[in-house]
C-alpha cells in the first residue's frame, strides 16, 4: 500500500497533525551504531533508549513497530535481537563499515520478508544510509526523516578529512528532499534555514534524551571511589571520545593555565580514541602527569559517580550536534564551562547555568574554569540552575514524545 508523503509542522513544543487516523506505524531505522545489538552501554544508554521509543510508540499507536537495521561486525555473536514488542533490531554482519549499504540492502530481505512495508524510513546520517533511506522512502511511499547529529555545515569538520567534503555534497541533497528532518539544536536547524534554503517548518528540534540518573554519594566519596588521589582537590572533568573534534589539545593547555593559578586542581579524563596518545603526551610536555587521571572507557552505568566527583565539567570541542555531556554533568549538579560550538548554545545559559566562550579561545576558557573553581558559591548554584533547567527542557519523557510525534505526523 502506498501512502503520500506528508509534511507536519515544526514539533518545537507544537501539537502536529496525525496520519492515517491513528492506524499503526511501521516505522524503519537505518543505523551505524553497534551498541543497539550490545549488553554494554559504554558511554551511552542507546539500546535502553530505542526500547522507550518503541514502547511508546506501542502505547500511541498499538500494533506500531519499529525495525532497526544496523551496523555489526561480522561473526558478532548477537545478529539479531528483539528486547520488547514492537522492536527489532537486526545487524548487517558487515566486514568493514564501508560496505555498511551493501549488506544493509542484504538484511532487508530479511526485515521485509514478512511483507512489512514501511510507513516511515528513517535514517541517523544524512549521506549513503540516507542515500539508501531515500530510495526505500520512494519505492515504499514511506515518509523519509533523515536526523542530523552533528554539524554538518561545521567548517572544522569539513576540513577533518577529504571525504567530508563529499558526504556534505551528499547530505544536502539527502536533505533537501526530505519530508522532515530531525536535528538535536535550533543553531543546527538555523544553519540547514539559512544554508540549505530549507523551509523552517520541515526542520524539528528533538535533542537526543537521556535516562541519566545521579548518584546519591557525596561528591568526597565520589572522589575517594575513582582515586586517592582526588580526596580533597577540586575537579575538572571531561567526558567523551578522544577525536579531533573535541579539540583536548586545547583541553590541556586550559588545564595548564588553570593549574598554574590554582596548583591543587586534578584534572578527569573519562573516554578513549585515536588521540589517547596525543593527549597523554601533551600532558607530559606539560608536566601535568601528576594532576591528570585517566580512567579509559567507563560503562553508562558508571558514569554517575564519575560526574559525582566534578566539581565544573570543561568541554573544548571545535564543533558539536548537542552535547549530552552537559546534559548529563547538569543532571549531576555540577557547573559547566564550553565552547560556542553549535550544540551547548542550547544548553548552557550564558552567565546563569555556566559559561559559554568563544571556540579555540584557551584565555576565555581558562579564565571561565578559574573564575568557578574560585567561587564555590557561584559554581554551586551554576550546578543547581543548570539541573533544573535541562530537567525542564530535556527530560526523556518530552523529547520521546517529540519523536514519536514528529514520526506519526
Amino acid at each position: 500500500m502506498l501512502y503520500a508523503l506528508r509534511k507536519g509542522p515544526d514539533c518545537d513544543g507544537q501539537a502536529m497533525t496525525p496520519r492515517f487516523g491513528g492506524q499503526p506505524e511501521r516505522v524503519l531505522m537505518l543505523s551505524k551504531d553497534p551498541t543497539l545489538l550490545s549488553d554494554r552501554a559504554g558511554f551511552g544508554d542507546t539500546l535502553a533508549r530505542h526500547i522507550v521509543y518503541a514502547e511508546r510508540l506501542q502505547a500511541e499507536r498499538p500494533g506500531s513497530e519499529l525495525r532497526i537495521v544496523t551496523y555489526s561486525k561480522k561473526g558478532a555473536e548477537l545478529q539479531r535481537l528483539s528486547p520488547v514488542k514492537g522492536l527489532k533490531i537486526y545487524g548487517t554482519q558487515s566486514r568493514h563499515r564501508l560496505f555498511f549499504g551493501l549488506d544493509a540492502l542484504a538484511c532487508l530481505r530479511r526485515v521485509l520478508a514478512d511483507e512489512w512495508w514501511p510507513t516511515v524510513v528513517t535514517t541517523q546520517e544524512p549521506w549513503e544510509d540516507g542515500q539508501l533511506g531515500l530510495w526505500l522512502a520512494n519505492r515504499y511511499g514511506a515518509r523519509f526523516v533523515p536526523q542530523l547529529h552533528f554539524d554538518l555545515l561545521s567548517v572544522d569538520w569539513l576540513r577533518e578529512h577529504p571525504l567530508n567534503w563529499l558526504k556534505a555534497f551528499i547530505a544536502r541533497r539527502t536533505l533537501k528532499q526530505a519530508s522532515a528532518i530531525r536535528v538535536v539544536s535550533t543553531v543546527q536547524k538555523e544553519k540547514l534555514v539559512r544554508s540549505l534554503s530549507i523551509a523552517a517548518e520541515r526542520i524539528h528540534v528533538i535533542p537526543v534524551g537521556v535516562s541519566f540518573q545521579p548518584t546519591a554519594k557525596t561528591k568526597a566519596l565520589c572522589k575517594s571511589a575513582l582515586s586517592k588521589d582526588l580526596t580533597g582537590h577540586p575537579v575538572v572533568l571531561f567526558v567523551g571520545r578522544l577525536c579531533t573534534q573535541k579539540n583536548l589539545p586545547l583541553w590541556v593547555e586550559v588545564a595548564y593555565q588553570v593549574h598554574a593559578q590554582v596548583p591543587d586542581t586534578r584534572f578527569v579524563i573519562a573516554g578513549d580514541g585515536h588521540m589517547r596518545a596525543d593527549i597523554r603526551q601533551a600532558v607530559r610536555a606539560r608536566g601535568l602527569d601528576a594532576a591528570f587521571l585517566f580512567l579509559g572507557n567507563v560503562d553508562y552505568q558508571d558514569l554517575p559517580e564519575v560526574y559525582g566527583a566534578a566539581d565544573v565539567f570543561l568541554l573544548t570541542s571545535d564543533y558539536e550536534g548537542f552535547g549530552r555531556v552537559i546534559v548529563e554533568a547538569y543532571l549531576a549538579g555540577v557547573s559547566v564551562v564550553a565552547t560556542i560550538c553549535t550544540g551547548p548554545e542550547d544548553i548552557i545559559v550564558e552567565g546563569k547555568t555556566g559559561y559559554l566562550c568563544p571556540t579555540g579561545d584557551e584565555e576565555k576558557l581558562a579564565e571561565a574554569t578559574l573564575s568557578l573553581l574560585q567561587n564555590p558559591e557561584k559554581r554551586s548554584a551554576f550546578g543547581r540552575l543548570g539541573q533544573q533547567h535541562v530537567r525542564d527542557w530535556f527530560g526523556r519523557d518530552r523529547l520521546t514524545r517529540l519523536l514519536i510525534q514528529l514520526w506519526t505526523a
